[in-house]
């Protein structure tokens, strides 16, 4: 459909200033995230095309997208949109802890807490856009095309950046 063609389309738009940072050596550290440093390339396959689409981002669409907005926008769409977005912001703190103590664990408390607080705010604001993406497109496969295309490019780019630095 349009929306599932709008949906790869904006991953990969969304998620091309990474390659650009992980193609050039000065900026490639930008983006190389320590937790991908040591994995092969059959394993950042894997985890690519299979953990984070299925495991990651199905999961989670289902669970905030799917039930809890289901749930929540019984009381209204805008209702169930920013409570359900709330939620999956707040769930993303302890990755959000993971990624920092694999990449800064020497971050000054303050730094950690503007680090998480900023997840907790853009992860929150691309959830209604998820809501919003989950209303236009009738279920959750659109915004788990977005999501997992998201995420999936996300952690090739952290691994080509490692080849750059490597």
């Amino acid at each position: 459909s349009r929306v599932m063609a709008v949906s790869g389309l904006a991953a990969v738009a969304l998620v091309a200033p990474l390659y650009a940072l992980a193609a050039f050596e000065p900026t490639a550290h930008l983006i190389a995230d320590e937790r991908v440093a040591e994995l092969s390339a059959s394993q950042v396959a894997f985890q690519a095309l299979v953990r984070i689409p299925l495991g990651t981002a199905l999961f989670e669409e289902f669970a905030f997208r799917g039930v809890l907005f289901g749930v929540l926008s019984r009381r209204g769409d805008l209702f169930g949109a920013v409570a359900s977005s709330v939620s999956f912001g707040l769930w993303h703190i302890r990755p959000t802890l993971e990624v920092i103590d694999a990449n800064a664990p020497d971050a000054q408390a303050s730094l950690v807490g503007f680090l998480v607080l900023s997840a907790v705010v853009v992860t929150g604001v691309v959830g209604l856009g998820l809501c919003w993406l989950r209303t236009k497109g009738g279920g959750i496969l659109a915004p788990t095309v977005l999501h997992a295309g998201v995420n999936s490019l996300s952690l090739v780019a952290s691994a080509i950046a490692h080849t750059r630095l490597a």
